[in-house]
């Protein structure tokens, strides 16, 4: 009889002690902070992620040679230059500013008009229109040099597309009309392309049938021999592949 007594106590005690035990762990547990933290789970790392390169904005400022007079849009000279230097991958947005009848009277206003769009090169290929209408040599050439005097005065680079004259306005009238865009690219120290229309002018299997206006075979000679002026000018090109991303464990 003792001992069952005895032993009805030791369990009791025992179970006492038990449930006493797990009451202080789950204690324990509720005032523990949350851990909330995932161990060895992957998160990506920007080491050799390629990096967005910001668009360099070209404004094309012109007649209707810019413009792409009797062609359509994606087949004048500027949309081809850029595509060419998109192809080579430079990230470029070409503005075309062509208008046809376009005079260099006019040509610090409409630059100053496409400021807001924050070009960093200007193609200034205007004049022919001028030379045509027989406006003195002089006086284009002052009016260029305005516009270009504007772009540096906000840091954007030019090139200046040179043009030459029908023979009918004189011998005289057109050296001092040729011989004024390299002297205006010198003074002000701007990149030059010394006869736009080279190869292209006259060449009838280069022109519409006015023999002014180049064709799309036209535009394209006149692209290759801008854009090449371009990439001189333009940041360096980044690699047409991106490198591969790295992937980083935390400890």
């Amino acid at each position: 009889m003792s001992f069952l007594i005895v032993e009805t106590i030791r369990d009791l005690l025992l179970r006492t002690i038990v449930v006493s035990l797990a009451t202080i762990v789950i204690a324990a547990g509720a005032f523990a902070a949350p851990n909330t933290a995932e161990p060895n789970k992957a998160e990506p790392s920007t080491a050799g992620s390629p990096v967005s390169r910001p668009e360099t904005v070209i404004v094309f400022i012109g007649d209707s040679l810019t413009q792409g007079y009797g062609v359509r849009a994606e087949d004048s000279y500027p949309e081809q230059v850029g595509r060419m230097l998109r192809e080579k991958g430079f990230a470029v947005k070409i503005i075309n500013g062509g208008i046809s009848g376009s005079v260099t009277a006019e040509a610090d206003r409409r630059l100053r008009w496409y400021l807001k769009a924050k070009p960093a090169i200007v193609v200034l290929a205007l004049g022919a229109n001028d030379g045509m209408k027989g406006t003195p040599p002089e006086v284009i050439e002052n009016n260029l040099r305005k516009a270009i005097l504007l772009a540096q005065e906000n840091k954007i680079q030019i090139v200046l597309g040179g043009l030459r004259m029908f023979t009918n306005l004189g011998e005289v009238y057109l050296k001092k009309f040729e011989s004024l865009f390299p002297r205006l690219a010198k003074e002000k120290g701007v990149a030059l392309i010394p006869f736009l229309l080279e190869d292209v002018a006259l060449q009838k299997e280069l022109n519409q049938s006015d023999m002014r206006h180049p064709n799309p075979a036209g535009h394209l000679i006149i692209a290759k021999r801008v854009a090449e002026e371009l990439e001189r000018l333009l940041p360096q090109a980044s690699p047409k592949k991106a490198p591969k991303t790295e992937t980083k464990v935390s400890p």
